[in-house]
């Protein structure tokens, strides 16, 4: 029986890692070959952005599976969580549908979790995901108005919100409410508000799933960047319509036909199913690559991981500090970046600030071209803003509108770390500090 053992354990190690990796490797070739020649200039702004936020949505979910084995008594390092957490989910691309389940119970009875808690929580994160996935497809109803008609709007929604909030209503206190009883053991014994915390954090983690998909759709076709909310609810709808379907291995084909359909409204078919196919190469791309980089965290490097970590938690504030100023700055980097791009830039202020900064660098002092006339004048005729002549060096690096913008974009940025060095001026002030 050992010795049976011994060898199932074999079977859902590496093994079926490696044909998961086949498989999602023979996907992205045979549809890379399909789609690639009909891609002109992927914008790699937004494919690395969608990649990010992909990360995003891994992490979140190792986080809060890390956090309820913790509830169950597990104090397990969380690279170990991760790691294993990973490799059971790239089986879930293995043809049969229950090797990552079978793989997460036989990971995790590795480091001490019984098969009972992992099978427990497994269930807790399957309606985790149905839940919160239809909690953002409620961001979707425009989508799905498209067909049903706008004459159904409030009845389709007055629907659509009683359902989802029954549902994560019953998920959050089902436990409690039933007190012991046939099915309570199917909803989560923590108490309200740590269901609660779990419901946000994976409404959070799809969320960036579905943000995710936004910018590596609009990578190739730019999408309506007024409808983010919008299609961020329809890709949760789609992924959640893939997971519920046990036919294909992790919704395959389930998924883009289904984006396929809703956006063929308001998009050429063609373009809506270039859309489907191509975020889920980006999808199954970014999980090698997260398997990947775990791999190197938890297995090559791992005392220098976890120094790491313990540095982050040790300066956390700071840290998510940090993290918000460069999301910041990115953001509107390639935000306003896009705009001078589409000509949305005029002379009034960036042109004409952008003409002072370049004379100035090159010997021509704080003059621009009068905006009345034809004159070259001082821009102390209209304005006394002696800092582009502090900003010129930068054109030394880049001569170009766009680095002002840049400028801009860090400069706001660090505005948050000189609001947080105020607040510590202030220790008793816990508001000041958020």
């Amino acid at each position: 029986m050992n010795r049976f053992l011994n060898w199932a354990k074999l079977l859902l190690g590496w093994p079926l890692s490696i044909i998961a990796l086949l498989y999602v490797g023979k996907f992205i070739v045979e549809k890379g070959n399909e789609v690639i020649p009909l891609i002109q200039n992927p914008n790699p702004y937004f494919l690395l952005l969608s990649l990010l936020l992909f990360f995003i949505c891994y992490l979140l979910r190792i986080y809060s599976w890390h956090r309820m084995l913790d509830k169950k008594g597990h104090r397990l390092d969380i690279l170990e969580t991760g790691y294993a957490w990973e490799f059971s989910e790239l089986k879930r691309f293995v043809p049969g549908n229950i090797w990552s389940f079978l793989s997460r119970a036989s990971l995790f009875q590795d480091l001490k979790v019984d098969k009972k808690t992992s099978s427990l929580l497994m269930l807790y994160e399957i309606e985790l995901v149905i839940v919160s996935c239809a909690i953002l497809s409620l961001l979707a109803i425009p989508v799905a108005l498209e067909y049903l008609g706008v004459s159904l709007n409030f009845q389709f929604r007055a629907i659509s919100y009683s359902i989802v909030a029954l549902g994560a209503g019953l998920w959050i206190s089902g436990n409690g409410l039933l007190k012991r009883k046939r099915f309570s053991s199917i909803f989560p014994d923590f108490d309200l508000i740590e269901n609660a915390f779990l419901l946000f954090i994976y409404t959070a983690a799809f969320f960036s799933f579905g943000a995710g998909t936004f910018f590596a759709s609009s990578s190739v076709f730019p999408l309506n960047p007024h409808e983010f909310l919008k299609y961020v609810g329809f890709f949760s709808f789609a992924l959640l319509t893939g997971y519920l379907s046990i036919i294909t291995p992790s919704g395959l084909g389930v998924r883009e036909a289904v984006i396929t359909f809703g956006l063929s409204k308001s998009l050429p078919i063609g373009n809506a199913g270039l859309i489907a196919i191509f975020s889920r190469i980006i999808l199954m791309a970014s999980e090698v690559i997260f398997a990947a980089l775990i791999f190197v965290a938890a297995r090559l490097f791992a005392q220098n991981t976890r120094r790491f970590l313990s540095l982050l938690l040790k300066y956390k504030h700071e840290v998510i500090l940090f993290l918000l100023s460069v999301s910041y700055t990115l953001y509107f980097t390639l935000a306003t970046f896009l705009k001078h791009d589409s000509f949305y830039t005029g002379r009034f202020d960036l042109g004409n600030m952008d003409q002072t900064v370049w004379n100035t660098i090159h010997g021509r002092i704080f003059q621009l071209t009068d905006p009345n006339g034809t004159e070259t004048v001082s821009r102390l005729a209209f304005h006394s803003d002696f800092i582009l002549i502090f900003l010129s060096p930068l054109y030394l690096l880049w001569e170009s509108p766009k680095m002002l913008l840049f400028t801009q974009s860090i400069i706001l940025a660090l505005g948050g770390i000189f609001v947080y060095a105020i607040a510590h001026f202030f220790p008793g002030s816990f508001l000041l500090h958020a």
